[in-house]
């Protein structure tokens, strides 16, 4: 209904508007033309703008043309984690870290999706692995955080007689963590979440 189409652009600034209308007029001509502009970008900003299926749409016809890129393979796990679809996003991170483990941002969506599929463990040993490799990334430290709050929120508060202040810290910190730095998650531990 007219009515309803008013109260939503009215409730839009003039900047989101034009940012709206510029990236349905991008997604249209790349449908017409494969050729036109690099589709990671707009597949990146359709995420950005929460235009999931779209960017799952752009990303896929990326990987298509450009073939198995490890930066296609996120923007795509990027929108399959934007749709709710946790072990597809998962699946996607970990294809890339079988052919490229040092790569981060898969290891900061598998990080993601493990903390949205309620495995803080898991995430917290991939992000571990990520901090090691990239200390300064913001992004990954966020999501270290979180995993830390999803684990300590999971644990069960110690009784009196439990605690102990004079343990040690239940985690080690990030650099005396000896995992090894190849993933090697297997199917089955996807099917965990």
């Amino acid at each position: 209904p007219a009515w309803s189409t008013r109260a939503f652009w009215a409730g839009c600034s003039a900047l989101d508007v034009a940012a709206e209308l510029e990236l349905t007029a991008r997604l249209q001509q790349i449908r017409q033309d494969e050729q036109g502009e690099p589709l990671l970008r707009l597949a990146l900003d359709l995420c950005r703008v929460g235009r999931y299926p779209e960017a799952e749409e752009v990303s896929r016809l990326e990987l298509a043309r450009a073939g198995e890129s490890p930066a296609g393979a996120i923007a795509l796990a990027t929108a399959l984690l934007g749709q709710g679809r946790v072990r597809d996003a998962a699946a996607e991170a970990v294809k890339v870290l079988r052919h490229n483990a040092t790569f981060v941002p898969a290891h900061r969506i598998l990080g993601k999706a493990l903390l949205a599929g309620g495995r803080a463990d898991l995430a917290l040993d991939v992000l571990l692995r990520a901090h090691r490799m990239a200390p300064q990334d913001p992004w990954v430290a966020v999501l270290l955080q979180e995993a830390e709050a999803a684990i300590t929120a999971s644990a069960p508060s110690p009784t009196v007689e439990q605690a102990d202040p004079g343990a040690p810290a239940q985690r080690p910190p990030p650099e005396e963590i000896t995992t090894p730095q190849d993933v090697n998650f297997s199917d089955d531990e996807l099917l965990l979440l």
